[in-house]
């Protein structure tokens, strides 16, 4: 019988294999030898004879021909290919998408990846800026190497009011000053000859 076509004993003459298969044996037009992997139809690798069947893979897995199974893709690959099973055709939650070297692959990276950021609050691919590490990744207003309030930059890495922050970068904290010199608020004068002298901020 022609290729793609199978002999059917019973009334001696060739049959059409069915479009799954690329060759089949019989008795059945779906006992295929070989799929059609063009359309995607592929039998469990185990068995010589089979009828052939699209497989869908889930998210986060791939096809292997090999096996013809499903595999899982990298754990920061929403999908991937078997053509590059480790890389990304699209990254899952909490990674970042960057242009690979491949051509339709991606490159994924998480907050962690990146110095000075961690994961936002809402989750997904949001990254926030780490407050009180002494970097200053220029999202935050300021970052002097601490979570402490009253010194220039608060808890929360924000410019306090009165003072003035600078020299931030993504090696070294910021340095916190008085944005105005300190004027002289009130003078107290006492009989034992001792003159004080009120500040308008703290001069230490």
């Amino acid at each position: 019988c022609p290729y793609g076509t199978y002999a059917d004993q019973g009334e001696s003459k060739c049959l059409h294999c069915a479009h799954c298969c690329k060759t089949c044996i019989g008795p059945l037009s779906t006992d295929c030898l070989k799929c059609n992997t063009v359309d995607g139809y592929y039998k469990n690798s185990g068995k010589r004879v089979g009828e052939c069947k699209i497989i869908i893979c889930q998210r986060g897995t791939y096809f292997d021909n090999e096996t013809a199974s499903c595999l899982p893709c990298s754990y920061e690959c929403e999908t991937c290919n078997s053509t590059y099973p480790t890389r990304c055709t699209k990254c899952a939650w909490n990674y970042f998408e960057f242009p690979s070297d491949k051509k339709g692959l991606v490159d994924c990276k998480s907050c962690s990846d990146f110095k000075g950021f961690q994961k936002g609050k809402t989750g997904g691919s949001s990254c926030a800026e780490i407050c009180g590490d002494g970097l200053h990744m220029g999202v935050l207003a300021c970052d002097d190497g601490n979570t402490l309030d009253g010194d220039g930059c608060s808890s929360s890495c924000e410019i306090e009011p009165g003072f003035e922050c600078s020299g931030g970068n993504i090696t070294s904290p910021d340095k916190c000053r008085p944005a105005f010199p300190p004027r002289i608020s009130d003078v107290a004068y006492y009989g034992n000859k001792t003159l004080v002298l009120y500040f308008s901020q703290s001069v230490i």
